[in-house]
């Protein structure tokens, strides 16, 4: 058995390594002769077969929006809801500043447009609003993890909502999505990306188990109108946490 998923792991690894190199030459050398359009279909299909290579399925339940400016806001598990929800449609996603010092990963999602924050700092968030606002006025779809922090996906931490800022003075649509993991069609936090958990580690359960799924749920987005940014992300909060815990006592994929 042990043998087996050796193997798994390395055959995945070989691929997931020149998917990686792939990916930072279009990002490197490719994405600044390409118009936005362009970059955001590349970096979709890109996250797409990253995914596939991963081993992981996903199944998407909801509609999330696509023609419009939006900021999707999600409960956070793992380094891979990044390209699981850009696989849906290309984000631009605020993440930690920690992120970017990651070997390849943090290289990789800062080139296809990740707007990083020190959230220690206030003039820092302050510089992330304005980023979120020129990329609604491109009608761009953006993505962030108000929890600060990933869990196990059977719970939701609190919500932060220093970063909905933006875009409810931009009168943009706040889109809730549920992230729900499963293992062996039960729910289960042993794929998330928790803790001490190293990313190696991480990246050793992904590609050496067969049977990892992600169940993606867009809820009805909020208009945010009449809402100040404690109250939308505790709105967004409530409905997040109602779809993480029913499923959790559903016990069902």
């Amino acid at each position: 058995m042990m043998l087996i998923r050796v193997l798994r792991f390395l055959i995945r690894l070989v691929l997931l390594v020149l998917l990686l190199m792939i990916g930072l030459f279009f990002t490197g050398l490719v994405f600044p002769l390409l118009k936005q359009s362009q970059r955001e279909a590349i970096i979709k299909a890109w996250s797409k077969l990253l995914i596939l290579v991963l081993g992981v399925k996903v199944r998407i339940e909801g509609a999330p929006l696509q023609q419009t400016a939006v900021m999707l806001v999600a409960n956070h598990v793992s380094w891979i809801d990044i390209f699981i929800l850009n696989s849906c449609r290309t984000t631009a996603f605020v993440a930690k500043q920690e992120i970017k010092q990651w070997p390849i990963v943090g290289r990789l999602v800062a080139q296809a447009g990740t707007i990083f924050v020190d959230r220690s700092s206030r003039s820092a968030m302050r510089e992330v609003n304005q980023q979120l606002a020129s990329r609604y006025a491109q009608g761009m779809c953006t993505g962030l993890f108000p929890e600060g922090t990933t869990s196990d996906g059977l719970s939701v931490k609190s919500f932060f909502g220093g970063l909905l800022d933006a875009p409810l003075k931009a009168q943009v649509p706040l889109q809730p999505v549920a992230i729900l993991l499963y293992f062996k069609g039960e729910r289960s936090g042993y794929p998330s990306f928790i803790g001490d958990e190293t990313l190696v580690h991480n990246i050793w359960v992904l590609l050496s188990n067969f049977g990892i799924s992600v169940t993606v749920r867009y809820l009805q987005p909020l208009s945010g109108e009449g809402m100040n940014r404690v109250e939308a992300a505790q709105r967004c909060y409530e409905l997040i946490k109602t779809e993480v815990e029913r499923d959790v006592v559903d016990g069902t994929h």
